[in-house]
């Protein structure tokens, strides 16, 4: 399964407020915390949190998993545990998006452990093990499914992304260098629509050629104290002209002929907002902070093209 399909099933298995906070917010109302004490994390371990987010965490995992055998691989035949290689496919976006994936699924719950007063340690370890285990999970799923199989730079990408998590939380106070994404309107989802999204709101998942993911680094932290804590650089990698994952077809469904792109990468470099930098006294606020993260607010920044052309772009 790709991380477009997965990511699309997820949407419909897990709409509305996220199952964690519907078993979160009870529990801290019942433990006598008032609505601004229970978004204030403790500074020692809380045994009711730590319940909490642990039993909250395995529920949400259960239903995800629950939800993606009834509404995805109930759809398609089984076989025999078997490998696939996708590596060719989408020039690595979708593998850059499952770093991405696991990454931040480590660090929300790392976040959900230090709510909770846990060492950070713990919160490592937790937040690494969850990520790990849960698309551990989807990729063995995987590897029964007729339609694919095992994909092993799935696999790989979804350990490296980890292992930067784990790497900001024990190398670094405040995770500097930080894994983002943002998209905008590509000229590519015209052609192939049932494939890369019906309308902009499904482009946001579905076309690469509209997405860039970026590795950002803290410039407060990393170079000078004397630059604005919430200031970063970052180095994105993006595509055009993809009108299919390994090779662009030459007829639409309808048997319409498609024009003839160039498959082609982009590497960008832009200054960036990391959003969870910001100082606020709210304790709401910082978690809407730190939930917007992963996202790469668009700005003004230089383009490499995959032939070593530069250019000049006011949004990427």
């Amino acid at each position: 399964m790709t991380l477009v399909n997965f990511l699309t099933t997820f949407k419909r298995v897990f709409k509305g407020a996220p199952l964690i906070f519907l078993v979160l917010y009870p529990l801290g109302i019942k433990a006598g915390e008032d609505d601004l004490s229970f978004w204030r994390k403790r500074e020692e371990l809380n045994q009711k949190r730590r319940n909490a987010v642990l039993i909250s965490e395995g529920l949400a995992g259960g239903i995800i998993m629950s939800g993606l055998a009834a509404t995805w691989y109930s759809n398609y035949a089984t076989e025999g545990f078997h490998f696939f290689d996708d590596s060719p496919e989408w020039m690595g976006m979708d593998k850059i998006g499952h770093a991405i994936t696991a990454y931040y699924i480590a660090s929300y719950t790392a976040e959900l452990c230090d709510w909770a007063g846990m060492s950070r340690k713990n919160q490592n370890m937790t937040g690494a093990a969850y990520s790990l285990g849960f698309l551990s999970v989807v990729e063995v799923l995987d590897g029964f499914s007729s339609g694919w199989g095992f994909s092993t730079t799935d696999m790989l990408t979804n350990i490296g992304g980890v292992g930067l998590f784990f790497l900001n939380r024990t190398a670094f106070e405040n995770e500097p260098i930080q894994l983002k994404y943002n998209s905008l309107p590509s000229p590519y989802r015209q052609y192939r629509p049932e494939l890369l999204g019906q309308n902009w709101l499904e482009s946001l998942i579905k076309d690469y050629n509209g997405q860039t993911y970026w590795l950002s680094f803290n410039l407060n932290e990393l170079v000078s104290r004397k630059v604005p804590s919430w200031l970063g650089v970052g180095f994105g990698y993006g595509v055009e002209g993809l009108l299919g994952g390994r090779v662009n077809p030459t007829t639409s469904l309808d048997g319409e002929p498609l024009p003839v792109f160039k498959r082609n990468a982009q590497f960008y470099l832009s200054p960036d907002i990391q959003w969870d930098k910001i100082k606020t006294r709210n304790a709401f606020l910082r978690g809407v902070l730190k939930a917007m993260t992963f996202i790469k607010l668009p700005l003004p920044g230089l383009e490499v093209n995959g032939k070593g052309q530069f250019s000049w772009n006011w949004l990427i």
